[in-house]
């Protein structure tokens, strides 16, 4: 489903206290299924921006990626059911199906790394020194894991998956390496960045 992609925020603007609320409901949501914004923008086909805007309560989310972010985020429809609260005397385009609405633990990743396979001294020094290709290779010859299976996983085109695995080109911006261990579950240590959120449920 396609979203606003603009980047801008429009008046009028919700009540501060509202706004705020769905920016942390936003932002609840998308650090559960272990998401950056960069990626979660490209999911919902929205401009990074926007999304930004209103997680931090600066801008109104727009209808249609209220929706956007509810199926893809997986919610159960809350954030499009609260919706209303952030365009008082404005009418919703449609009620929203019901349903439940809980938090649980994000499911995990199709191309979760096994135990055996981050143990392995290779692996732990292909990941110290961001080398994500080798971390393919062996994650394929270790555990089994194919590259679009990684690909999937880690939202990226899987011959580029392939080049990796081959020696050919690095992962180097911040935003990607975090995508990739989330992903792969693996801990923020092992790859010089913080702990991650899913290590806490874990």
């Amino acid at each position: 489903m396609s979203a606003d992609r603009s980047p801008t925020c429009e008046p009028p603007a919700p009540p501060r206290a509202v706004a705020d609320w769905f920016g942390a409901e936003v932002r609840h949501w998308r650090r559960h299924r272990a998401l950056t914004v960069k990626a979660l923008a490209r999911r919902v086909n929205a401009a990074p921006a926007l999304v930004g805007q209103v997680e931090a309560g600066a801008c109104p989310c727009p209808a249609p990626l209220a929706l956007a972010l509810d199926e893809v985020l997986g919610t159960g429809g809350v954030l499009f059911r609260a919706w209303p609260l952030l365009h008082a005397g404005t009418a919703a385009p449609g009620p929203a199906p019901y349903a439940p609405a809980p938090r649980p633990a994000p499911p995990g990743p199709d191309a979760v790394l096994p135990d055996h396979v981050l143990a392995r001294s290779d692996v732990r020094e292909a990941l110290a020194a961001h080398d994500f290709g080798t971390v393919f290779r062996l994650a394929r010859k270790w555990g089994g894991i194919s590259y679009s299976r990684i690909a999937i996983a880690c939202d990226m085109n899987p011959a580029r998956v392939g080049h990796l695995a081959k020696g050919n080109g690095r992962v180097t911006t911040h935003d990607k390496i975090t995508e990739i261990a989330d992903a792969l579950r693996v801990p923020g240590r092992l790859v010089g960045l913080q702990p991650r959120p899913w290590e806490a449920a874990g």
